[in-house]
């Protein structure tokens, strides 16, 4: 990526490849060329400058893709929509609850996508691209890019169940006290998660049923997929997060129980050593 915001571009062929485009052809693009997908560096200024001055968005949806803070949601905006999206974090030594945000702005004709970030989903797409085995239109495009942001999310949450239920399997055995930390980070980042994504299985359920016109019936059912996928995880993530919830109870039991017996045994040696003390 060049320090223009410029991430890359393409100029979609319809059979599943793309040609890659720089700034000057963005700029001379027409929508009867085909296609577009121009995906943006919001926080660098010649990007910011770009959506805002010569990208023909209204105000209101420039605003919202290069808002500092924002939320999932989704919007239908004259010709296109915006939607917004957080993706997991699975940059180098990041955190799992720290997620990014993906904004989208897309019509038949053109894709704007922004983000501050890397993505894991922006990588897969731009190699289907390169490999002719990409979305076909802005359609295509929407399904796919939400069908990676939820898989990778999906995978995650399947490695944080897993991590509950070994958790828990140690604890019931009697030997998680050392690994209370290990517990209270886990707990923390379910919680985050939950708290995150939430809003996400609302906007994709409303991009099911907003109708679009430029959207196949298809890749509707498709979006419609990702949608209950996204339900599915969630679940999932309710059930791990309910899971430490009763582990860390079962685990304060043990530290009580553990306490109980330790004052115990002092107070017998009290009882034992104070008489001879007063003597």
């Amino acid at each position: 990526m060049s320090d223009d915001g410029l991430i890359f571009s393409y100029l979609l062929d319809g059979q599943g490849g793309g040609k890659r485009y720089g700034w000057d052809d963005v700029r001379a693009w027409q929508p009867e060329d085909g296609v577009l997908w121009i995906h943006l560096d919001y926080s660098v200024s010649e990007a910011e400058s770009w959506m805002r001055n010569e990208s023909g968005l209204n105000a209101h949806i420039s605003e919202i893709l290069t808002s500092d803070e924002t939320r999932p949601r989704f919007l239908k905006v004259d010709i296109g929509i915006v939607i917004i999206l957080r993706e997991i974090n699975s940059n180098k030594g990041a955190d799992l609850d720290d997620l990014i945000s993906l904004r989208i702005y897309a019509s038949g004709s053109l894709i704007i996508s922004c983000r501050k970030r890397c993505l894991f989903s922006e990588v897969v797409i731009a190699n289907l691209l390169d490999e002719h085995g990409g979305p076909k239109d802005s359609g295509g495009f929407l399904v796919s890019i939400t069908e990676q942001i939820v898989d990778h999310m999906g995978g995650v949450i399947s490695s944080l169940e897993d991590q509950a239920g070994e958790i828990a399997e140690t604890v019931s055995k009697g030997q998680g006290i050392e690994i209370r930390g290990q517990l209270s980070d886990l707990r923390r980042t379910l919680i985050r998660l939950r708290r995150y994504l939430s809003p996400q299985r609302e906007a994709l359920g409303e991009a099911v049923t907003a109708q679009i016109d430029w959207i196949s019936e298809k890749d509707t059912h498709r979006l419609r997929e990702v949608s209950n996928d996204t339900v599915r995880y969630l679940e999932a993530l309710d059930s791990a997060r309910d899971l430490a919830l009763v582990t860390h109870e079962e685990l304060s039991q043990q530290l009580s129980e553990a306490t109980g017996k330790r004052m115990y045994l002092l107070s017998i040696v009290a009882a034992i050593f104070l008489p001879l003390s007063f003597v």
